[in-house]
């Protein structure tokens, strides 16, 4: 019986490395393709017969001009007619990728810390890190003091273990937010992932074994992971609602409903695409940032059953001296409205992206500051104005059919740019 060697090539791939896979398909009628995503590279393996013999080749696509590990040719896997021999040389190739991926880094893990006079609410933090069950050789910590008056850095010192990897960045100025100090972390982490931890919230002592096994069995750029917290502080729920989720789509598990920074994301992802916190921006800068992830990521997976990172709520002690204000706002806004129409995203992706992000902006941003009693009708009416302007340039990105039912009446009304019916039910909330 003659081999049909599309299906023995694409259900290698099914058996071996389901998670991995984005996409079989024939070539030409005689050359079988399969694309996979694998440890930050996209890769696409491609067989074909030529006098008689299987040839195999390999190509990386999408590649970041940055990393010189490949070159966009192709190159030549295999030469031959035995498929175990074929099947050992993919397994191999994908083995020395990951080795190699690996040594570029001291440790799996980075988590950034940023700290500002916080030496009363420091101690929840540091005991969750000396607990973790991950091998303390695997994750390095950062903190980064951002020109604290009190001894904040004694704190640290006295209280983590010294079985711990860990460096403190003192910055010589306070920044007035956690941007500067978080991108400083980004610059001097030397981990495979990054995670963000803020200084008076807390993780689980399963937290770091879970993202890491969920991101390398994935190969994820991003691990979202479930949130518990104090009354008064919210966050995204969507997203969780399904559990665990080894590859997550942006509008079916809501993601965009959850742009909180402290996440898993990939180092490699933020480097090679020069994605850090914006400075200028003080308030909603960790969605900007994210959006920014979200535009640039291939796959994202989901901790969803438990929580691994607890909320507190210190209010008056907040890293930030700045209040939420219109021109900050409507820069979050329009920001990250540049932020997907900039991205190497397909159109299909972007108009996912833009049209979710929306229900952000029509709740947050439209509904959520009509409300607010911090400024003037006159005021407000302007900033609708601006952000009403924004979107129509970037209006070819939006479908209707992503908006939230519950805000389908107000996306009406901003689409007739109706200010007056928008800023009155605001008001009655």
């Amino acid at each position: 019986m003659e081999i049909s060697y599309k299906e023995v090539f694409f259900s290698f791939f099914n058996n071996f490395y389901p998670q991995f896979v984005l996409k079989k398909w024939v070539y030409q009628e005689n050359t079988y393709v399969v694309d996979i995503y694998f440890e930050g590279y996209k890769i696409g393996f491609d067989l074909y017969l030529k006098e008689n013999l299987i040839h195999v080749d390999y190509v990386v696509r999408n590649f970041n001009k940055s990393d010189k590990s490949f070159s966009k040719r192709k190159d030549n896997l295999y030469i031959g007619d035995n498929l175990t021999i074929l099947f050992s040389k993919i397994k191999i190739f994908l083995e020395n990728l990951k080795k190699m991926n690996d040594d570029q880094y001291n440790y799996v893990i980075s988590v950034i810390i940023p700290v500002y006079n916080r030496k009363n609410l420091l101690g929840d933090c540091i005991s969750s890190l000396n607990s973790q069950k991950l091998d303390p050789n695997k994750f390095e910590v950062i903190f980064v003091d951002d020109f604290s008056s009190d001894n904040s850095v004694d704190v640290i010192k006295e209280n983590l273990s010294n079985k711990l990897n860990y460096k403190i960045l003192k910055r010589p100025i306070n920044s007035g937010s956690a941007s500067a100090p978080r991108n400083d972390g980004i610059l001097a982490a030397k981990g495979k992932y990054i995670y963000f931890v803020d200084s008076d919230d807390y993780i689980y002592d399963y937290t770091l074994c879970d993202l890491l096994d969920m991101a390398e069995n994935n190969s994820s750029d991003v691990v979202y992971a479930k949130y518990d917290g104090d009354k008064g502080r919210s966050w995204g729920k969507r997203p969780f609602a399904k559990g665990n989720i080894n590859s997550a789509l942006i509008s079916d598990h809501h993601l965009v409903r959850s742009l909180m920074c402290s996440k898993l994301i990939r180092t490699s992802l933020l480097k090679n695409n020069f994605i850090f916190f914006p400075l200028d921006i003080k308030i909603g800068e960790d969605r900007v940032f994210m959006m920014n992830v979200l535009a640039s990521s291939a796959k994202i997976s989901i901790l969803g059953e438990k929580p691994y990172y607890y909320i507190t709520n210190h209010d008056s002690d907040k890293l930030t001296n700045n209040v939420s204000n219109l021109i900050h706002d409507y820069e979050v806004v329009s920001r990250v409205f540049k932020v997907i129409n900039d991205s190497s995203l397909d159109k299909k992706n972007k108009i996912s992206l833009f049209s979710c992000w929306m229900n952000v902006v029509l709740e947050a941003y439209i509904i959520g500051k009509l409300k607010s009693k911090s400024h003037d009708v006159a005021k407000k009416q302007i900033y609708f104005n601006k952000i009403r302007f924004q979107f129509k340039i970037y209006s070819f990105l939006f479908d209707e059919n992503f908006v939230y039912k519950e805000f389908r009446d107000w996306c009406e009304l901003f689409l007739k740019s109706d200010f007056n019916s928008l800023y009155n039910i605001a008001c009655k909330k």
